[in-house]
C-alpha cells in the first residue's frame, strides 16, 4: 500500500510479523533524547504510527519542507545561529527539539499529540502561542506529518545547525593562545596586562605606592599580618633617596623573598586549603567529639607551603601518602606523608567520645 503526499514523498505501511503497526515510543524525558538520536540514525527508515520514510526521504522532507518553516518562523528566537534559546529551547538541532525547553520536549517523534511544538504553533494554549502570528494550516499539517513520521532529519545536521566543533572552539580560548610579549613598555608584565585593560576602560593607573603603603600591602598579602614598626622603618630607609623615596626592584624583591621565607607565609596560605577540604578538629553538631592529632595534618599543610612542595606531589601525598616512600618532617620525628592522609580522617566520625581507638590514625 502506498500513497503520495503533496511534497512528493512516498510513504509506505510498516508492520511487524504479526501484522500490527509499529510506532516509535517516546516518554518525553530529556534524558532519553540521546537514545532517540541513536535510534533515528541507526535505522534505515523512520517508523510512524503506520507509515515510514527511508533516511533519504526523511532528509528530503526535513530540508525541503520542515527546515524552511522553522527557519522562517522560529529560528529568530530559538537557534544556535542567532545565539538565542528563549525558554531554553533550540530548534535548529535535533538535540534541541528532542530535549525541549524548560517545560518538556518540543518534539516527541511519532507522537504529535505529545509534542509541544505542534501545540504552540496551533495556538491551543493561550500561554503558549508561537509564533505570535499563527502558522498557515498547510505549514501546521507539514509539521504534524513530520512528527508523525518520527521527526526524521539528515544525519549531517548533527554536525551543523550553527554548533561549533568543541575542539575548534577551545582553540580560541585565551589559555590556548601562544604567549606574546606585551606591547607597552612598563615596569613588569603584570603592570602591562593591567594597563591594557585600564586603557580599554578609559582609566589611568593609580600612582605608585609609597614605601610604607607598599610594605603593608605586601606583608598582609603574603603573611596575613601587618609589618612591625621596625620593618616599616627599615624599608623606608632602604628606599630613601635624599628627601624622597625610590622603590627599587632589588628592594622589593628582597622584601618579598624575606616574607616567602617566613613561617607565617605557610600559616597564611594553608588556611585556604584547610577551608577547601573543610578541615575541623571536632565532629561538630550534637556529636562534637575531638578528632585526636588532627593538628598533625594542619602542620603538614603549613610545612608543605613553606617548603614549596610541588603541587602534584602535594596532592598525591594527601591521596595516598601512606603508600609512598616516607618523607621526614623538618624535625625528623614523623613521616610527613603519613600525616598528609589526615585529609581522609578529617571527614570520619569517631565511634567513641574518648577517641582512644583512633589516636594513632593521623
Amino acid at each position: 500500500m502506498t500513497k503520495t503526499e503533496p511534497n512528493g514523498i512516498e510513504l509506505r505501511a510498516f508492520r511487524d510479523a504479526g501484522g500490527a503497526a509499529r510506532a516509535p515510543r517516546h516518554k518525553g524525558s530529556p534524558s532519553t533524547f540521546a537514545a532517540q538520536l541513536l535510534i533515528l540514525l541507526s535505522t534505515a527508515s523512520f517508523a510512524a504510527a503506520a507509515e515510514t520514510v527511508t533516511a533519504e526521504e526523511g532528509a528530503k522532507l526535513y530540508a525541503g519542507t520542515i527546515q524552511p518553516i522553522l527557519e522562517k518562523h522560529c529560528y529568530e528566537c530559538h537557534s544556535h545561529a542567532n545565539g538565542k534559546s528563549k525558554g531554553g529551547l533550540i530548534l535548529d538541532h535535533p538535540t534541541g527539539w528532542l530535549k525541549g525547553g524548560e517545560t518538556a520536549p518540543a518534539v516527541v517523534p511519532g507522537e504529535p499529540g505529545k509534542s509541544l511544538l505542534l501545540s504552540a504553533v496551533r495556538h491551543e494554549d493561550k500561554d503558549l502561542r508561537m509564533p505570535k502570528e499563527k502558522l498557515g494550516d498547510q505549514d501546521i499539517a507539514y509539521l504534524e506529518r513530520w512528527i508523525t513520521l518520527g521527526a526524521p532529519f539528515p544525519p549531517a545536521l548533527l554536525a551543523s545547525a550553527g554548533k561549533k566543533n568543541p575542539i575548534e572552539a577551545a582553540k580560541t580560548h585565551w589559555a590556548f593562545q601562544p604567549v606574546r610579549p606585551p606591547a607597552a613598555e612598563i615596569r613588569n608584565s603584570i603592570d602591562d596586562l593591567l594597563s591594557e585593560k585600564l586603557a580599554a576602560a578609559g582609566l589611568a593607573p593609580a600612582p605608585p605606592a609609597d614605601p610604607r603603603t607598599l610594605i603593608r600591602r605586601v606583608t598582609f598579602d603574603l603573611t596575613g599580618l601587618p609589618p612591625t614598626p621596625e620593618e616599616v622603618a627599615a624599608f623606608e630607609q632602604e628606599c630613601r633617596s635624599g628627601s624622597s623615596f625610590v622603590i627599587r626592584d632589588s628592594s622589593l624583591e628582597k622584601l618579598v623573598e624575606r616574607l616567602l621565607a617566613s613561617p607565617h607565609y605557610g600559616e597564611r596560605w594553608a588556611r585556604h586549603w584547610l577551608d577547601l577540604v573543610r578541615f575541623c578538629e571536632t565532629n561538630g553538631f550534637n556529636r562534637d567529639w575531638t578528632k585526636p592529632n588532627m593538628w598533625r595534618y594542619r602542620d603538614y599543610l603549613i610545612a608543605a607551603f613553606n617548603d614549596d612542595v610541588p603541587y602534584d606531589q602535594f596532592v598525591r601525598e594527601q591521596i595516598a601518602g601512606d603508600l609512598m616512600p616516607p618523607r621526614a618532617t623538618a624535625d625528623g620525628k614523623f613521616n610527613a606523608r603519613l600525616a598528609a592522609t589526615g585529609l581522609w580522617w578529617s571527614h570520619v566520625r569517631q565511634r567513641g567520645a574518648d577517641g582512644a581507638d583512633v589516636a594513632e590514625q593521623v
